[in-house]
């Protein structure tokens, strides 16, 4: 877990995050990839609440560390997750979350297989890193 202050960057955090932070991510990962016709594809269903986009492209079924899925809040303000999708590739997940009252970015990393647990993952970290606000 690593927290990082984001006070200055905006007044409205959640917009910052949703405007800034994960566009910026997920056009950097079509710039990581080597096809330029990649795109992303917004999945239908909510996959455990979040918003689900993966990258299209190319045979995306071959090994490779650079094949990704998204996941965000529907209103992209305050929860993006990256998780690795390639066959062999990374079989994890980065999650990162705003904590707007104390103007920090939270990162947490864990198994893939615990996607299903990002609330509590999120609500059990938020309310360790409030804990510790001095007043």
């Amino acid at each position: 877990m690593d927290i990082h202050p984001i006070e200055g960057v905006w007044k409205d955090t959640q917009r910052w995050f949703s405007d800034f932070y994960i566009t910026r991510q997920m056009e950097g990962k079509i710039e990581q990839q080597f096809e330029s016709d990649s795109h992303f594809k917004k999945e239908p269903m909510l996959v455990h609440g979040l918003v689900n986009e993966k990258i299209v492209g190319p045979d995306y079924s071959m090994v490779s560390i650079r094949h990704v899925e998204f996941f965000y809040d529907p209103n992209r303000s305050a929860t993006f997750i990256v998780c690795g999708t390639g066959a062999g590739g990374p079989n994890y997940c980065h999650q990162t979350f705003l904590i707007p009252e104390l103007g920090v970015l939270v990162d947490a990393r864990y198994a893939k297989s615990n996607l299903k647990f990002w609330e509590s993952i999120q609500k059990n970290i938020r309310r360790i890193v409030i804990s510790f606000k001095q007043n």
